[in-house]
Order: structure tokens, then sequence, then C-alpha cells
């Protein structure tokens, strides 16, 4: 639970003399990937803490349990890259986080597809401690490709987000189709063009589909709200739609916000400054049949004037149930069935 993360992440800040953010616990959710995790980010302080030779001895054996990962495609783990299902003869799905740079929000949908369906998941940078952020959506493709290609190096490959993910997902789409590579699909849910990105999509279809949740602000008026403003107001709308439970102790959300008000910040920023250009793709979009407000806004949200081809399909819940049980299973199904 959200007080547990919170109670032992400060327990481990104490202990190891390092700060381990709440996001990390959520992240990864396995205690060999934090060990190692915290082992990559405090080199020094972890060598005086437990030894050298303890250090090494969890590296090589990190490297190991990566290799043992591995399927017969010799698919090779990265620090971005959380494989929540490393195993399967289909080509493996690469999804993208949502603002805030967490990849839990994967978890469930990787479980609920079939056994024989990889799926890694990409994480942003500054999640787990303090390093250089990328300062646009074009550069922070550029890492994430680096990730995705050393653990596939060749392609076709099967992309995709939820909400700002699908967005980063487009450009390294974009950057992929430049280098030669074949990208075979686009998975994006409930994914929104900005506005203002583009002028190839009608004013009329560039709707401000926050206002089917009841948010009042395009993504732009969004980013010009101080980052200590920015995830409250959307948390606050988050406990509305009952995806927070109302019993989480007040220092515990403020630490998760502290946590991650920084990215959710440079993350709405970055994607209010994106121009987005057509691609010859094609995109499978998912969106969600459960909105609080019925707009009249375009089926495809505005994506076929820039993508080859956009096949829609409607899923249960809102926006944030549609990838939590028990409506991920429907979108685990709908995916399965993509020729990929």
């Amino acid at each position: 639970s959200s007080l547990q993360a919170a109670m032992l992440t400060t327990q481990l800040t104490e202990d190891l003399e390092v700060h381990v953010p709440t996001t990390l616990i959520f992240d990864l959710a396995d205690i060999t990937q934090m060990a190692t995790r915290l082992v990559e980010l405090y080199p020094a302080e972890m060598t005086n803490r437990f030894g050298a030779d303890c250090i090494e001895q969890q590296l090589e054996q990190h490297g190991l349990s990566a290799q043992d990962a591995s399927t017969a495609d010799d698919l090779v783990t990265h620090p971005l890259i959380s494989p929540l299902k490393p195993s399967g003869m289909r080509p493996p799905i690469f999804m993208i986080h949502p603002p805030g740079g967490i990849v839990m929000c994967y978890r469930e949908l990787s479980q609920n597809l079939p056994a024989d369906q990889p799926l890694f998941a990409i994480r942003s940078h500054g999640l787990h401690g303090t390093e250089e952020l990328p300062d646009s959506i074009e550069r922070m493709a550029a890492a994430y490709l680096v990730a995705v290609k050393k653990t596939r190096p060749e392609g076709p490959y099967v992309l995709g987000g939820w909400s700002l993910g699908g967005l980063i997902a487009y450009e390294m789409s974009k950057q992929l189709l430049a280098q030669g590579e074949l990208v075979s699909k686009l998975i994006m849910l409930d994914t929104t063009i900005p506005n203002g990105s583009t002028d190839l999509v009608p004013e009329k279809e560039q709707v401000n589909v926050g206002l089917e949740y009841d948010i009042d602000l395009t993504l732009e008026e969004l980013s010009e709200l101080p980052p200590e403003e920015q995830l409250p107001f959307l948390w606050e709308h988050a406990k509305k739609l009952g995806v927070l439970d109302d019993n989480s102790p007040p220092e515990v959300v403020a630490q998760s916000l502290e946590d991650l008000q920084g990215l959710f910040s440079h993350h709405v920023e970055s994607s209010s400054k994106y121009s987005i250009e057509p691609l010859p793709v094609d995109i499978a979009l998912f969106r969600p049949s459960d909105t609080p407000n019925e707009l009249e806004v375009a089926h495809d949200r505005g994506w076929g004037h820039l993508a080859k081809n956009v096949t829609v399909q409607f899923v249960p819940g809102h926006h944030h149930s549609m990838v939590q049980s028990p409506n991920v299973e429907k979108l685990a199904e709908r995916i399965a069935d993509l020729r990929l």
C-alpha cells in the first residue's frame, strides 16, 4: 500500500543515507531490481555500506538473471527498461511511460496478455534519483530508442503508450522510420493530440478532451501552472474518479507528490512544445467507454489526419481505470487480437 511504501522508503533513506523515493518502490516492486538499481544510482554509498565484494556479487547476479530472462531472440535489459513480461515468441511490445514516468500502470496489462506475448515498459529518466532529463519529446524518444534497440536490435517494432506515452511512442516511430526501420504497429491508450501541435487537424477536432473528465484546462494551460500545483490538481481529479483511496494519510500523499511533481511538470511542459508531423504508421487507438461528460470529439481523436491508418476500439473503464482490473482484461484481449 502507499502507506507501507512511504514507511519503507523513509526507513531505507535513513539507513542507507541516500534518498530513496516512493516511486522506486511502486515502479520496480521487486527487491532484487530495487537493490540493483540502488547500486547503479549510488555505487560509492552502497559500497561503503555493504562492501565491495557484496556489491560486485549483486551486479554479477543481476547480469545472470537478466541473461536467464532473455528470450530466444536474445533480449537484453537496459536501466530504462522494465521487463514486465520478457519471454514469448511474438514481437515484443514496448510501452512508454505516462506523465510522471512510472510504468507500474502496465503491470496488470502484461499479466493479462497471452503467455507468448512479451511486454517491456520504458520508464522515465530521473525516476529513481537525480539525473539529467531530456529537454524535449524528440530527445526523450532518442534516448528511449537506445534502450529499445539494446533490448531488440532489429525490427519490426511494436511501440505504444498510455496518455503521454503514446505521444512519445509516435515520435519514436518517426525516428525509427527515418533510420529505415519498420514499425508494424503503434498502440495508443487514450492518447490525444496536444493543442497547437499541428495545423493538419481541423480546429473543430482539436477538442479539449480533458473536459470529458471535468478538467477545465488544456495541456498548455496545465503546463503554465507551477509544478507544485500541477500534480495536486490531477491528484484531486483522480480522487473524484475513485482512483485514489480517500483514507490515504496526508503525509503519504505529500511525499508521493514531492517525488513525482518535478517529473510530471517536465513531461507536461515537453509535450506542450512538441510539433507533430504525419507518419506512414498504423495506429491502434483504444478509448475508454466511460466518460463523465459526452463531448463531440472526433472518433479517432484526429489521428486519422496524421497516420496512414487508424483503427479505434472502445474498452471498458475511464481514462485511469482502463488499465486496471477488471477492465484491463478486455484491453489485453483486444491487444492480443492485433496483427503485430
